[in-house]
């Protein structure tokens, strides 16, 4: 069917052709239009958040039908690097 392996889909396109997917793993995010029966695919949208530090991957993607509106949550993790001088 065409699907790579950690790929999701997002919804049908606007004219309900084919599936948008994409690896909720992998940044920038990349949304492909899957053309689920010859598995071939062709790039839908590309974007990448603003501030990406401590990323770990876009978890979920919502859109309106139009496929205009786009909205996304992702899981950040942040910690902080501490230096100690002179412990014996």
């Amino acid at each position: 069917m065409g699907f790579k392996p950690d790929e999701v889909v997002v919804r049908f396109t606007p004219d309900n052709q084919h599936l948008l997917v994409y690896d909720r793993n992998r940044l920038p995010v990349t949304i492909y239009a899957l053309d689920y029966p010859t598995g071939s695919r062709a790039l839908w949208r590309e974007f990448m958040p603003a501030d990406p530090t401590g990323m770990r991957g876009v978890k979920s993607i919502v859109m309106s039908p139009d496929g205009e509106v786009v909205g996304y949550n992702y899981t950040r993790q942040l910690s902080t690097l501490y230096r100690i001088e002179g412990l014996r």
